[in-house]
């Protein structure tokens, strides 16, 4: 959770201004006071005049002086009252003009970690190393908040506050304010079983996306942080290794994410999110999974050897080839059921609700038994609408030739905008560890996810 205290010393007409003027009164009071009893400790009994002088005198202090301040006070009162209302109006208006540009630009921040969104991020003072959990244009200051160590923090948009190190206020993940804070997000979610090839497409997609798809449509590309691009590339090499990817063990993962950057269209975050496929084999273990709230578009990895007529058909061989084990078992109709469910119990989606975010059927694993014959690759990633609607109905027909006209049905009947695809991200006909990365059908995929989430990025 946020922050419950904040270390920054008010603005001093919000603050100190008023604490000064509470003094002045007090003072002002007391000195008459004091002067009052002064002329008042020199009448004797001795003189009556002087006791008339001296007593009227002491009066003429008490009600005079408190008459003056108690005309004085109110004034100088407006005065910072008057000053106070235009920093305030300053302050307000600089804080309604930063939400108004955010809404404008798009920017968003989902924390990789947790996955909920960041309206503000927290920020270290880099003198005290205190976190500052509301810099922004406040009665803290317009421009720059003063930490209680004296140092001065840009709090504005405009300043240099996306050069601080920054947090999430949710679980305190260290987060690039300066990528994430200042850029549009995309977030995707890869749904499927174990087993049904969610993390090797997750490393075919950022290949793809960093080798072709940056490069041809004019941006640079880079991973967000060092987290995302060490995983990458242990991957990579696991997989020259050994054939395949390591199996994805955590069940609340943090988000893989990269940056795409082009002169005039500004950053773009792509957060590919992959939990442990066991997640998706029970309804209540989505709960935590945050970044569901937020999604812009789903990949639902579909293996074909988890359909009844495929396994049936080839499963002897799957034995023989000793594939057998790479092979997802849980029928895809479940795991779909599960996830529709998860979003609507643990994520508000009324269970009438048609679905308007992306949705991409990855048939994957057509490398294995040849079944590519039957099932060719999407091979063209910068598929024209007609050709993708085309290719697309094709794959749509052959699942239904395959038995999964059920969950074709509810598919279409949950959400507005999907395609089908084709892929084969490992290239490992004869079951050895050998194997190479073909990323040209997931780029298709991750290509078509980009544009229908943000039409104007490619």
């Amino acid at each position: 959770m946020p922050s419950t205290t904040y270390p920054a010393i008010k603005h001093y007409w919000f603050g100190k201004a008023y604490t000064d003027l509470k003094i002045v009164i007090k003072d002002s009071h007391q000195r008459n006071v004091d002067t009052a009893s002064d002329y008042w400790s020199k009448i004797t009994d001795s003189n009556w005049f002087l006791k008339i002088f001296y007593g009227t005198t002491a009066a003429s202090v008490v009600v005079g002086g408190t008459f003056v301040w108690l005309i004085i006070v109110p004034i100088h009162a407006s005065i910072v009252g008057v000053i106070a209302l235009a920093i305030m109006a300053s302050f307000l208006v600089l804080d309604a003009a930063e939400r108004i540009y955010l809404l404008i630009k798009g920017w968003t921040t989902i924390c990789r970690s947790c996955g909920e969104r960041i309206a503000l991020p927290e920020f270290q003072c880099p003198k005290c190393m205190i976190w500052h959990s509301q810099l922004r244009p406040s009665s803290y200051g317009v421009w720059t908040h003063r930490c209680k160590c004296g140092h001065q923090l840009s709090c504005s948009f405009i300043g240099p506050r996306h050069q601080l190190k920054a947090r999430c206020p949710h679980d305190h993940a260290i987060i690039d304010a300066d990528i994430e804070v200042r850029s549009t997000t995309s977030v995707i979610a890869l749904v499927g079983p174990p087993n049904s090839g969610k993390t090797c497409f997750q490393v075919a997609a950022f290949k793809g996306l960093r080798d072709s798809l940056a490069k041809a449509n004019g941006f640079s590309f880079a991973f967000s942080n060092r987290d995302s691009e060490a995983f990458i590339e242990d991957e990579l090499k696991t997989i020259i290794c050994s054939g395949s990817t390591r199996k994805t063990v955590e069940y609340r993962p943090s988000a893989v994410s990269a940056v795409l950057e082009k002169p005039g269209h500004g950053k773009h975050q792509v957060l590919l999110f992959d939990a442990a496929g066991e997640v998706y084999q029970a309804s209540d273990r989505l709960h935590q999974h945050n970044q569901f709230k937020h999604l812009t578009g789903t990949v639902l990895l579909l293996d074909p050897f988890s359909l009844n007529d495929i396994r049936h058909r080839h499963m002897h061989r799957l034995k023989a080839a000793g594939l057998d084990h790479r092979v997802a078992t849980t029928e895809i109709i479940d795991i779909l059921d599960r996830f529709l469910f998860s979003l609507q119990r643990h994520f508000g989606v009324p269970s009438d609700r048609v679905i308007a975010s992306p949705l991409a059927i990855a048939v994957t694993k057509l490398d294995l038994l040849d079944l590519g014959k039957e099932l060719p690759v999407t091979v063209n990633q910068d598929l024209t609408q007609h050709e993708l609607q085309a290719s697309s109905q094709r794959i749509r027909d052959k699942l239904i030739d395959w038995g999964a006209m059920g969950f074709v049905a509810q598919v279409e009947r949950r959400f507005s905008n999907v395609a089908y695809f084709a892929i084969a991200p490992l290239k490992s006909s004869d079951g050895s560890s050998r194997a190479e990365l073909n990323t040209v059908g997931v780029s298709s995929v991750l290509n078509w996810i980009l544009i229908a989430d943000k039409p104007k990025l490619f």
